[in-house]
Order: structure tokens, then sequence, then C-alpha cells
């Protein structure tokens, strides 16, 4: 996921653990319940507007943004 442009993405319940982000965006992605746990989260490039809820599982440690409840997108991806 290096340098990943997931802009917009749906990434609810997907599997992230152990993911290197480095460089990714993730601006306006919904991560509901999605589970990050162990995933490089350092450097992103942009998590501006990220959806998540309390099933969200975070790398120990991590404080994530506020989460964005109704972001408004202007496309939308699925993976």
């Amino acid at each position: 996921m290096a340098h990943a442009d997931l802009h917009a993405t749906s990434l609810r319940g997907a599997n992230l653990s152990r993911a290197n982000f480095f460089m990714a965006d993730l601006s306006y992605a919904h991560l509901e319940g999605a589970n990050l746990a162990d995933a490089d989260l350092h450097q992103l490039r942009s998590i501006d507007h990220l959806a998540y809820d309390d099933k969200t599982v975070w790398p120990e440690g991590y404080t994530p943004p506020p989460s964005d409840s109704a972001p408004n997108f202007q496309s939308s991806q699925q993976c």
C-alpha cells in the first residue's frame, strides 16, 4: 500500500493488519470496521476527512484524527 492513492476508497471491514501505508493518501476513505493492527501509518501523504467507527482496530499507540462520520465524497471507489 506504500504510495497508494486510496482517496475516497471504501475499505470497510478490510483486514489491513501489517499493511505499509508509507506516503499513501487515505483522505476521504471509509475504514469502518477495518483492522489496521500493526499497520504502518507513519508518514501518510493525507488522512483528511477519514471515516471510521468504534469497530475499527488501530495500531497500538496510534491516535487517529477525529472521524468524519459523513464525508462529502466527490467520487467513490470500492476495494
